[in-house]
């Protein structure tokens, strides 16, 4: 009795899951320091939040260096916060890409 329970539910997992749709990830490789990339980033993320993905792999190669910012540090952690509103408003997951190669 057991197996067959198991079996039914390994049939109709993937039914459910399908049902569901797939989750919708977005990559997304920029830029943070210049103000410009991130209103150029926000208007591809409304999209894709709009289209229904549900997170985004940001990376940007500074996510590697951030203690040899210097005098960018200032300016770049003002435009991660802004980034990190920009994807609460629109209800995204950022995931960050950290290990470069």
């Amino acid at each position: 009795m057991r197996l067959i329970h198991l079996l039914v539910g390994l049939i109709l997992l993937p039914a459910w899951s399908l049902a569901a749709g797939p989750e919708l990830w977005l990559y997304y490789q920029t830029n943070l320091l210049p103000a410009e990339n991130i209103t150029q980033l926000e208007a591809v993320w409304t999209r894709a939040a709009k289209a229904g993905y549900t997170k985004v792999l940001l990376a940007d190669f500074k996510f590697g260096i951030m203690g040899r910012l210097g005098a960018n540090e200032k300016s770049y952690l003002a435009n991660l916060a802004r980034v990190r509103e920009i994807a609460r408003d629109l209800k995204l997951e950022i995931v960050p890409a950290i290990f470069n190669i």
